[in-house]
């Protein structure tokens, strides 16, 4: 069975469980309180603990979060330089913005979030 590192749950401390996979040398850390949870590797509880964030990447190109208003910004380069075209409350609005400044910029090379729309 699995080694166990650690006090014993009846201390109320933790213990750590370490399996190591025989064929390729790999291993799995689960942690479990006293309490009963378990985790694996800092697994979904603490997940559920912390407070959600608000998310601050983007899937779009060009289009960031602002850390100060929290809003999205929409950037691109030109000759070099950054060129930022404007905040937005929404994050595809942002992104359809890039693309409109990709198309004056970059014509029909441009690489656009969107390039089924017109």
């Amino acid at each position: 069975t699995d080694p166990v590192i650690g006090p014993p749950s009846e201390s109320g401390g933790l213990q750590v469980h370490v399996t190591l996979g025989a064929a390729t040398g790999s291993h799995c850390v689960a942690a479990s309180s006293a309490a009963g949870g378990s985790s694996a590797a800092g697994g979904a509880e603490a997940a559920a603990a912390a407070p959600a964030e608000p998310k601050r990447t983007s899937a779009f190109r060009g289009v960031s979060r602002r850390y100060g208003n929290g809003r999205w910004k929409a950037r691109i380069k030109q000759h070099g330089t950054d060129v930022v075209i404007g905040d937005f409350d929404d994050e595809e609005e942002a992104a359809r913005a890039y693309d409109a400044r990709a198309r004056q910029i970059h014509g029909d090379n441009a690489i656009l979030n969107f390039p089924n729309s017109s």
